[in-house]
């Protein structure tokens, strides 16, 4: 959808365009907010895709100058302006996720040591150690 440019934030990460013949702030990451700030000058007809989040607007896809195709942040071409919001999610991998369930589970394992103090062998800490930390993780992995 086309729309026009108003003006970035100064310093939050919204920007103002024409919607529907209004103008209206929408929220964006500060990379778009710092993207539109340099490269569009205000009147100019920008592209982009929204959802609305609790009754406001919301960039969810890269901001594009109408008139010139997509290009990264990095690959600029004469002509054609545009930033590409990073997708995803950091939490989403694989490893990340393991090496938090690992965190928790040696949070755990220090609070029921904490606990154990006095009652177990003081030579004895690495293996009671290990042991609760296995049979917490199997609880938590299922």
């Amino acid at each position: 959808m086309a729309f026009k440019f108003i003006r970035a934030g100064h310093k939050e990460p919204f920007i103002k365009v024409v919607m529907d013949g209004k103008e209206t702030w929408c929220s964006c990451s500060d990379a778009v907010r710092t993207f539109a700030k340099n490269n569009f000058a205000q009147g100019d007809d920008i592209e982009f895709e929204y959802e609305t989040k609790d009754g406001k607007p919301n960039i969810t896809s890269k901001v594009t100058k109408v008139g010139g195709s997509s290009a990264s942040s990095e690959k600029k071409e004469e002509g054609k302006k545009s930033y590409s919001q990073p997708t995803g999610n950091k939490y989403n991998d694989p490893n990340v996720q393991k090496s938090i369930v690992q965190q928790a589970v040696a949070k755990a394992t220090s609070t029921v040591m904490i606990s154990l103090q006095g009652h177990i062998n003081p030579n004895n800490v690495n293996e009671v150690w290990n042991s609760v930390f296995e049979n917490i993780l199997k609880k938590v992995n299922g």
